[in-house]
């Protein structure tokens, strides 16, 4: 099980699951923690049982927030002196969820303190290859999507 793998790293408890939605592994930290409490270890079991709804939802907001943003990462991306098949090849003019798969990697959960944390309230970073300083994110309150952008909104 997830929650007998836990290791303190600077004053946080972190894991890890492993995803069949992602086929790879989401990276669990458990923010100012260092004994797992009943309601974080109930987030991320409900987590682990709802995986494929919350990614998708998370997916479908990112990529939208992607596409509203994509003029902006396009003028960064011209810079670079790149032709427009190396731009195309991190920045696709369409995404789709699967190339959305293909460009984004190391998932982190983050989960609050036991004395704060709230049913459904998650954050969800990844790192992308169209925005690699920084990344992008999702927060989540009941379950619901509350906040897509830069990776710093997942980390509540």
């Amino acid at each position: 099980m997830w929650s007998e793998k836990l290791q303190l790293d600077n004053g946080d408890l972190v894991g890890q699951v492993e995803s069949s939605y992602l086929n790879s592994i989401i990276s669990l930290r458990f923010i100012d923690t260092s004994i797992l409490g009943k309601k974080q270890q109930k987030i991320v079991d409900e987590f682990i049982s709802n995986e494929n709804a919350i990614l998708k939802t998370s997916i479908n907001h990112l990529i939208s927030d992607y596409h509203s943003k994509y003029p902006f990462y396009l003028e960064g991306w011209s810079t670079m002196g790149l032709n427009r098949d190396e731009i195309e090849a991190s920045l696709p003019r369409e995404m789709t969820e699967i190339k959305f798969l293909h460009l984004v990697s190391d998932v982190e959960l983050f989960v609050n303190p036991e004395s704060i944390a709230a049913n459904g309230e998650i954050g969800l970073s990844f790192e992308c290859q169209w925005d690699i300083e920084n990344g992008l994110g999702v927060k989540f309150s009941n379950w619901q999507v509350q906040d897509v952008g830069t990776a710093q909104i997942s980390f509540l």
